[in-house]
């Protein structure tokens, strides 16, 4: 018992300790690396191509055979290291090439020949393997040792640099199960966890700070931050709680109906807002309802009680709320069905704001590192995400209100009228009590507005040809390769900058106070109120799959999965999407995803599918955390009121996780096609690039 007190000291000390040994399951043999450029002619040409050289020769420590005299000298140590050639062509063109001396005049051909084959030069000049990218770089080093061995790298090039559990592999892999059992176990808080890359990558070699940095703040990043700071405009003006009651006044106080009309409004801003701070908002006014009704209940059983001659002990005891089945009495059925309600109205809204945050990509963070990870020509943008997944949110809080009417509202007693009266008079009282609408409410509402057409509005089909076209779409300002200046992150940040200018009450009040005005938002308060942790988790999943990706773990991942080659493509998707859904259950659902995603995109070629068909059910199915109280904060919240118990929660949790993950991936594979063009094409020409994948490459030739 003394040690648990120590539990996380424990995990934070040992666990780099213990996954060290990852560093001797290496292939440590030495390679040959590019020659130095010392053939270049041109000033420029020669200094891009050292720096490329020097970061080659760092990035594969301890693997490189120094060639300082260009590339037949590495050929000659190339062979003297002992490799052998099994492939005939090969073998005979290495035997001749060696035996040749530099005067032959066959020389020139041969090595031409041999240059072909183990593509050791990238320029037209054969005088140099100057690599434009170091990330090409890594891979051109390692396909090399490849062919070395006798593999044939002209038909499968980047397959054989996979296969290969090289330092670098290591090293991301070491630095990988670090976050991530810092994240499982919460041995320091989550965003402390995401600041390792930061210094883990320079330090492991996987990738130079001055590029790790930028995934802490990238395009990504600045559509959550515009968003969440418009959403806080949202909620200093109480404009959500406005929406909120408006929607519960229209519903009625019909328990079936109230309960979808908590639900519907909570699934709806849960879209825009965090689900924390829908749900600490929206659970106050149910749990006022649910506090008067039981006041009301409790009034009139003690009023029964005195005309019944009963004594004051007895009316105490009828009063209870007691778990017997002896339902009979008809107080006693006023309270069950109260609790009944109570536990479903907890239930609906801690639900819907993880439902609702499936919706648009600012719901919730796994969908902005989803769209972190795709390049922007897969066509993941705010108005293609929200085509797919808007939809399947009111699917799921239809089927979570029916599910929820079915184990706790079906069979109660109905409410009587008084008691309808007293619900309506309940929120009718809040949306008095707020007041005419504000000139900042109006103003905020307007932004929002503005913003959400934007959003939905920029590039409808991502920008894919014959798709619809948005306002983004047609403006002319792009790149060399035809991608679009402005993103949705433009509007966010352009909406927050009008944010933070417009006064809080109108221009003519403003300017009359001596020439002063104060702004709806301030930056101050706004970055009092910004969840900065959520930043630092995205920054951080980026970071990592980056690292990932550039190391080509993930691909190295995916080559052990072999067996998966041939299986039903919707039946691995339906596995990982409920592996990945209860996994959140017990993990932070950023933490989770991150994982997941990068292992998923590498998956995809193996699978002979667009990765898009198996990263976007995923990504939905990540939020479905449902079963415990830690699943997720909302649950926390709503658990903490005291009228659930853990039972109630897994219950109806795991069945509704069940059911949800199959919507998504059914869905996914249904209708997905109308959000993402490209999710049925294995060929996309963005996913043929990506991926770098021969046998890829070769089946959409």
């Amino acid at each position: 018992m003394g040690l648990l007190k120590y539990k996380k000291w424990i995990i934070l000390i040992l666990v780099p300790i213990g996954l060290l040994p990852i560093f001797y399951m290496t292939d440590d043999r030495p390679m040959v690396c590019p020659e130095p450029c010392k053939m270049h002619s041109g000033y420029a040409e020669r200094k891009s191509c050292e720096s490329a050289w020097a970061y080659a020769k760092g990035m594969c420590t301890k693997r490189c055979l120094d060639c300082e005299t260009g590339d037949y000298e590495c050929l000659q140590k190339w062979v003297k290291a002992g490799y052998s050639h099994d492939a005939d062509v090969e073998k005979s063109a290495l035997k001749i090439l060696v035996s040749k001396p530099v005067s032959d005049p066959d020389f020139k051909s041969m090595k031409s020949e041999f240059n072909k084959i183990f593509r050791f030069n990238a320029d037209e000049k054969l005088d140099g393997s100057c690599i434009e990218t170091p990330e090409t770089s890594e891979n051109y080093l390692d396909t090399n040792l490849l062919a070395s061995k006798g593999f044939n790298y002209t038909t499968r090039p980047l397959q054989f640099y996979d296969n290969v559990f090289n330092y670098k592999k290591a090293a991301c892999l070491y630095g990988m199960l670090i976050m991530v059992i810092y994240w499982v176990f919460e041995v320091i808080p989550l965003p402390v966890t995401a600041l390792f890359p930061l210094f883990g990558w320079p330090l492991l070699g996987v990738m130079p700070a001055s590029k790790v940095a930028l995934n802490y703040f990238n395009n990504v990043n600045c559509l959550f931050f515009g968003g969440l700071t418009v959403a806080i405009g949202v909620e200093v003006t109480h404009l959500d709680k406005r929406l909120a009651l408006s929607v519960l006044r229209m519903v009625g106080a019909d328990p079936v109906f109230l309960l979808l009309g908590f639900m519907s409004i909570t699934s709806f801003l849960s879209m825009w807002i965090s689900n924390v701070a829908t749900t600490a908002m929206i659970l106050p006014i149910g749990v006022a309802v649910l506090e008067q009704l039981k006041a009301s209940i409790d009034k009139e059983t003690a009023e029964n009680a005195v005309e019944n001659g009963e004594s004051e002990s007895l009316v105490k005891s009828e009063t209870k709320e007691n778990d017997d089945d002896d339902e009979t009495d008809k107080q006693n059925s006023k309270y069950y069905a109260q609790k009944q309600f109570s536990k479903a109205l907890t239930l609906a809204v801690c639900y819907c704001a993880s439902i609702g945050g499936i919706g648009m990509p600012t719901g919730t963070g796994p969908n902005l590192i989803f769209m972190g990870m795709l390049p922007a020509e897969a066509g993941a943008s705010f108005g293609s995400f929200a085509i797919l997944n808007a939809p399947m949110t009111i699917i799921m809080t239809l089927i979570a209100w029916g599910m929820l009417w079915f184990v706790f509202i079906r069979g109660t007693k109905k409410y009587s009228n008084s008691e309808k009266e007293l619900v309506t008079g309940i929120i009718e009282k809040q949306y008095q009590s707020l007041g005419p609408m504000s000139h900042a409410e109006k103003s905020v509402a307007f932004v929002f507005g503005l913003l959400a057409c934007f959003w939905l509005t920029r590039s409808p089909a991502g920008g894919k040809d014959g798709g619809l076209v948005g306002w983004g779409d047609a403006l002319t300002f792009r790149d060399t390769k035809n991608k679009a200046y402005i993103t949705d992150s433009t509007a966010a940040i352009f909406m927050t900058f009008i944010l933070f200018i417009l006064p809080e009450k109108s221009f003519s009040e403003a300017m009359s106070e001596k020439g002063t005005y104060t702004p709806i938002l301030t930056f101050k308060y706004a970055t009092s109120k910004l969840p900065w942790n959520v930043l630092f988790i995205l920054g951080g999943g980026f970071a990592m799959a980056q690292g990932v990706t550039q190391t080509r773990l993930a691909q190295w991942i995916s080559s052990q999965l072999g067996f998966l080659q041939g299986m039903n493509p919707l039946l691995i998707s339906l596995v990982i999407c409920y592996i990945v859904a209860f996994t959140s259950q017990a993990a932070a659902n950023s933490a989770t995803i991150t994982i997941f995603l990068p292992i998923l995109k590498s998956l995809a070629p193996l699978m002979q599918v667009n990765p898009l068909l198996l990263m976007v059910p995923a990504t939905a199915a990540v939020s479905c955390a449902f079963v415990l109280p830690v699943s997720t904060p909302p649950n926390a919240v709503a658990f903490a009121y005291g009228y659930l118990k853990i039972g109630d929660m897994a219950r109806v949790g795991s069945v509704l996780v069940m059911v949800t993950v199959l919507i998504t991936v059914l869905m996914s594979y249904t209708l997905g096609a109308i959000a993402y063009p490209d999710m049925f094409d294995e060929c996309a020409g963005w996913w043929v690039e990506m991926a770098g994948d021969a046998e890829l490459t070769a089946r959409c030739m």
